[in-house]
């Protein structure tokens, strides 16, 4: 059987729209890059609300991230 898709096209019936606020370099080291990303943006679902998030990536380099 086939799943159904909502009325918004979404299968997993949640939509996260995000803008990224600000990006800052932490450290540049030999073995890699460790940037901060922030972003704020709404979701909708079947309730609506602010979305806000911070994440600090590792790019190291053999391009591989953690």
């Amino acid at each position: 059987m086939a799943r159904q898709v909502s009325k918004t096209g979404m299968k997993s019936g949640i939509l996260i729209k995000t803008n990224v606020k600000s990006s800052r370099i932490l450290e540049i080291r030999q073995d890699g890059i460790k940037t901060e990303l922030s972003d704020t943006g709404t979701r909708s679902a079947r309730y609506r609300g602010t979305h806000w998030d911070t994440v600090e990536v590792q790019m190291n380099p053999d391009d591989t991230s953690s």
